[in-house]
């Protein structure tokens, strides 16, 4: 099976309207940053198993990357004008918390919330 960042790879060929519902292929740009992302899942988690981790092309040519750890499960997608949508479900309560980033916004909020995911 191909590892998560030859999935991203991958994803460079796909047509438009890949999933026969005019769905746009992931922009090269939006490609670069989610390789960069998993990377740094990657790093962070160690040794730790890599099969619930995905990775998978959005519909308006991002992508969505999605993962779980022993507190909450996790979904980031990445869209081609720069926003990032997380989504954490923390299993004590399963109620989802959503947050958005846009890239004409502070950076620090974003940070943050990634430290409290990777390290709380």
């Amino acid at each position: 099976m191909a590892t998560l960042l030859e999935q991203l790879d991958a994803m460079r060929t796909l047509p438009a309207n890949w999933d026969g519902y005019n769905a746009e292929p992931p922009v090269p740009e939006v490609l670069d940053v989610a390789k960069e992302f998993v990377a740094l899942l990657l790093t962070i988690r160690g040794s730790a198993p890599t099969g619930d981790i995905f990775v998978h092309p959005g519909r308006a040519g991002g992508v969505q990357i999605g993962w779980e750890d022993a507190r909450a499960e996790h979904e980031l997608d990445i869209e081609p004008d720069g926003t990032w949508d997380f989504l954490r479900a923390p299993r004590e309560t399963e109620r989802a918390v959503v947050s958005r980033y846009k890239a004409n916004q502070p950076v620090a909020p974003m940070l943050r919330m990634l430290r409290e995911i990777f390290f709380a």
